[in-house]
Formats: structure tokens, C-alpha cells, sequence
């Protein structure tokens, strides 16, 4: 479960129209390799230092989402980052990225 908040020290227009755009990703332990890379999960091959270098992602405009990822991917690290969006496809700065191990 992702739990979304403006970032300290952001300031946000309570009449915006915006959301939430969540990138992430998935690494298989030890990074994946390039046939899995190329695959249709797309799994990263290395740690990511930056939202740009996540695969996926998803728009929310709810503060919280439950992310759902098949249970074959139990016991991976699944990375995310997330960064405000508005209805124009506009979009904010990026929060940090993070990551969790899927159970």
C-alpha cells in the first residue's frame, strides 16, 4: 500500500486538478538478465537512482493505492517513485525513489 503526501517543502494549489503518476519497477535479486530485461515484465538489471529509469506506471488521484504485483515476483525488490500530475499531462518534480520487498 502507497501512501501519497506532497513532499515537504512543495507547495501545491488546492484547486489544481492533479494526481498522482507512480512509477516502478521490478528487480529480480541480483538484477535481471537482458532476456528478462526484454521480456514482457520488463525487470530492471540494476539498482534505479532515478524515476526516469522505471518501466511502468500508473495515475492515481487517490492518496492511497494498494499496488498488486503477481505472486511470482514474491521475495523481489519492487522500486518506486512518485511525482504529481495534472489533468494537461503536466508534471511535477520527482519524489525519491524507494523500494520494498514484495512478500
Amino acid at each position: 500500500m502507497l501512501h501519497m503526501k506532497p513532499l515537504e517543502g512543495t507547495l501545491v494549489d488546492a484547486r489544481a486538478d492533479h494526481g498522482y503518476r507512480i512509477y516502478f519497477g521490478v528487480m529480480p535479486q541480483g538484477g535481471a538478465s537482458v532476456e528478462e530485461a526484454a521480456g514482457t515484465m520488463r525487470y530492471l538489471m540494476k539498482v534505479t537512482v532515478s524515476g526516469e529509469e522505471l518501466p511502468h506506471s500508473k495515475f492515481s488521484r487517490r492518496r492511497k493505492v494498494l499496488m498488486e504485483l503477481p505472486p511470482e515476483d514474491s521475495g523481489k525488490a519492487a522500486y518506486f517513485a512518485i511525482r504529481f500530475e495534472n489533468a494537461k499531462g503536466g508534471k511535477g518534480p520527482w519524489g525519491p525513489v524507494f523500494h520494498a520487498i514484495i512478500p
